[in-house]
């Protein structure tokens, strides 16, 4: 993992990676990073809170936050 801080151009990011992580637990609206990451074909690994709202629990891995 790296921290970058505000970015003026996620893509070079993006297509550097491996895989996507959206480990959303709460917050607010469609969270628009999973079209994002799976827009560009990145391997995705979220919450079920993360991809609400968004049909796409067949093409995104969910993971189970600990507590």
């Amino acid at each position: 993992m790296r921290v970058t801080g505000f970015l003026d151009d996620v893509l070079p990011y993006f297509l550097a990676a491996d895989v996507a992580l959206n480990p959303m637990t709460k917050g607010g609206g469609v969270n628009l990073k999973v079209p994002e990451y799976l827009a560009i074909g990145l391997p995705t690994v979220g919450t079920r809170f993360g991809i609400r709202g968004l049909p796409v629990e067949e093409v995104v891995t969910l993971a189970a936050p600990d507590g």
